[in-house]
């Protein structure tokens, strides 16, 4: 039975961690993971692009990209259902994308027709795909063939054209699992510039993705304005019919919120976005704010887990550029306390996990 399933028959409400490109790394999601439980039913990653998979070989640069697919599964607690995403607009990668996906042990594969990003959507990649059905409708079907044919043996990581670099990352952080069928899904947006439902959702799920994300807005609004969630029941009238499960997702502060839009709208789950961030409780129902000793210990967690994943495995000439990501989520733990503001203009010119103890000193 597919994860999917499972989730669906054991929570009545299915909350989501939404992958947020710069933002979903294997730390944040083991900070959601820890803090959210049971509350948490999955996860998504940052998006991985097909085409620099296919590409890449420098050591450097295969960390960087590749880093996007470390797991965040953690054995001393319960980890939610972990789903790698990745986009390009080539069905020959997505293949080959899949096979590496289901290598690394990922729970699942999402496919991004989502993103309005320009250099994303002007090559036909995420939100692009909206333009073009029938390529993604062939995107989902080279996707899942990759998985069946990984499952069933007839390929593997090594029969691919990946470097020797991407090769050798994917062997030395593949969990051992036993080939099974993963599900392919699919994040999409409701239309380009208007409501498109009527027409792009019949269209993708003609090709049966396990689980529809819909975002409601359109490519060309980016993440300006509501989202439209009377869009979104329109879709999971669609979905349903056609025998699917959807989940809906824009403008979700909170699980009492993703609650009432599960209710109201019809869908079957909601994924959250920049509610999380700073706010690892965020699928928890919480009564009162984080305590300030509470946020500066996230901080600080936050802040090794990282430098264990990313920063210690760095190349040396690295280290120091490799802590600037994590600087943005230590800023986003320190609000709703006095002194908060200042705690936020140190933390964001921190280098080192020395620095990040020592801004709690200052």
């Amino acid at each position: 039975m597919m994860f999917w399933d499972d989730l669906f028959a054991k929570q009545k409400f299915v909350v989501g961690l939404s992958p947020m490109d710069g933002v979903t790394d294997a730390p944040m999601r083991f900070m959601c993971a820890k803090y959210s439980g049971d509350d948490l039913g999955v996860m998504f990653t940052e998006f991985v692009s097909v085409d620099a998979l296919a590409h890449i070989h420098e050591p450097h640069k295969v960390e960087q990209v590749m880093k996007a697919l470390l797991r965040a599964r953690e054995e001393s607690f319960r980890c939610p259902y972990e789903v790698a995403q990745v986009f390009g607009h080539n069905p020959e990668l997505f293949y080959s994308a899949a096979v590496l996906v289901a290598t690394l042990g990922f729970d699942g594969i999402d496919i991004n027709m989502g993103c309005p990003a320009h250099n994303v959507e002007d090559l036909g990649s995420g939100a692009g795909l909206i333009r073009t059905p029938d390529v993604a409708q062939a995107i989902v079907r080279a996707t899942k063939k990759g998985i069946q044919d990984w499952a069933t043996g007839k390929v593997s990581v090594s029969d691919l054209d990946y470097s020797v670099e991407v090769k050798s990352w994917v062997e030395k952080h593949t969990r051992v699992s036993p080939l099974q069928i993963i599900p392919v899904s699919v994040k999409t947006r409701i239309g380009v510039d208007k409501n498109q439902v009527a027409e792009w959702i019949p269209a993708i799920m003609e090709v049966s993705p396990a689980v529809l994300t819909l975002h409601g807005r359109t490519l060309v609004q980016l993440y300006q304005g509501k989202a439209d969630w009377n869009a979104i029941g329109e879709a999971a009238r669609v979905v349903h019919q056609m025998g699917g499960k959807i989940l809906g997702n824009g403008d979700v502060l909170s699980r009492i919120e993703a609650q009432e839009k599960i209710l109201q709208y019809g869908v079957d789950g909601v994924l959250i976005g920049r509610a999380a961030e700073g706010n690892p409780l965020f699928a928890k129902t919480i009564k009162s704010k984080p305590s300030k000793e509470q946020r500066l210990a996230w901080i600080l967690e936050h802040a090794l887990v990282y430098q264990q994943l990313f920063v210690e495995t760095s190349e040396p000439e690295y280290m120091e550029r490799a802590f600037i990501p994590l600087r943005k989520h230590l800023a986003w733990y320190a609000t709703g306390f006095a002194g908060a503001s200042q705690l936020r203009q140190r933390l964001v010119q921190c280098k080192n996990i020395e620095e990040v103890e020592a801004s709690f000193r200052d």
